[in-house]
């Protein structure tokens, strides 16, 4: 959430023209003492500062908070919204924030304005040169409410399959959801591209105008506690692993597991994380992890997985 922000004014291309115009009249009106010239230099001084005047309180007095994702995936559709709300009891006009526009936002009240863009690989970003925007009244100047910057965390994309030999590793191979033909609606979930068809209810889906997929009594076969390994891995298939952790993750979590992972919390150190209550952590975690920088869990019950031997397997 951001909530600071700072206001700038600036003139644009025709409001420096309309300035130059006025500088230059009143050079010529000083050299032939010509009181036309003086008049027609005041009128263009008068009119560039009061309509800058009107473009600056236009957005003062106007609060902006930023919202982002909780948990954000390389490749996926980031969409910021950008929340702004009258203080000043004063109405605000033609505002843009990206290409979003709001004719009016008016006194008392507030808006919703939005943008959205892509990060193409995993780390840690930060949002900056991002603000709310307005050339009112006339275009003269630009008047901007330029808001803070924030870091945050783009986590690997999510491998859709999962190699059959980490499977069995973890502790038997994924199990399907059930999709005979009993269960009511409360039992369902809506399908969603790139699911697996198969999963489809056909029994239930036909009543209805969504295909659904059962969600009853799925188990995943996943013991309580996931230690993954990645010690040995470098460039591309250490990326490769992430992306199979960030899917498994992933699938956990959609099936309401209540399983574990060994991992650092976003402020603090190495625990263990359940994949429902901490998921934006298991993200954060994803996003700066090093091959390097793991530590391993204390000693006791815990299912480890080490990457290294088990990639040997798929080659």
């Amino acid at each position: 959430m951001l909530t600071d922000s700072r206001l700038k004014v600036r003139l644009t291309g025709f409001g420096k023209i309309a300035a130059f115009l006025a500088i230059f009249l009143l050079f010529s009106a000083q050299n032939t003492g010509n009181n036309l010239l003086f008049l027609m230099s005041s009128c263009f001084i008068a009119a560039v500062t009061f309509f800058t005047l009107l473009g600056y309180l236009n957005l003062k007095g106007l609060q902006a908070r930023v919202e982002l994702p909780d948990s954000i995936l390389a490749g996926e559709e980031i969409f910021l919204k950008c929340f702004v709300k009258d203080v000043r009891n004063a109405d605000h006009f033609s505002l843009g924030f990206e290409n979003d526009y709001c004719k009016i936002v008016e006194a008392g009240d507030g808006g919703l304005l939005k943008s959205s863009f892509k990060a193409g690989k995993r780390g840690v970003y930060q949002l900056s040169d991002f603000c709310i925007f307005s050339f009112y009244p006339i275009g003269l100047c630009s008047t901007s409410l330029v808001l803070p910057e924030k870091q945050f965390f783009v986590g690997p994309r999510a491998a859709k399959n999962i190699p059959h030999v980490i499977e069995q590793e973890i502790g038997g191979a994924i199990q399907k959801y059930q999709s005979g033909k009993e269960g009511e609606y409360w039992m369902q979930k809506q399908y969603e591209p790139g699911e697996d068809a198969s999963l489809i209810n056909w029994m239930i889906s036909a009543r209805s105008d969504h295909e659904w997929v059962l969600t009853r009594a799925v188990n995943y076969g996943f013991p309580e506690k996931l230690y993954f390994d990645f010690t040995g891995l470098e460039g591309q298939l250490f990326e490769d692993c992430l992306e199979i952790v960030m899917g498994l993750i992933l699938r956990l979590r959609k099936a309401g597991s209540s399983a574990f992972v060994w991992a650092k919390q976003s402020y603090g150190g190495y625990a263990w994380l359940t994949v429902s209550d901490n998921y934006a952590d298991l993200v954060s975690w994803l996003a700066c992890l090093e091959s390097t920088a793991e530590v391993p869990p204390p000693a006791g019950e815990f299912s480890g997985i080490r990457f290294c031997e088990l990639m040997k397997v798929l080659d």
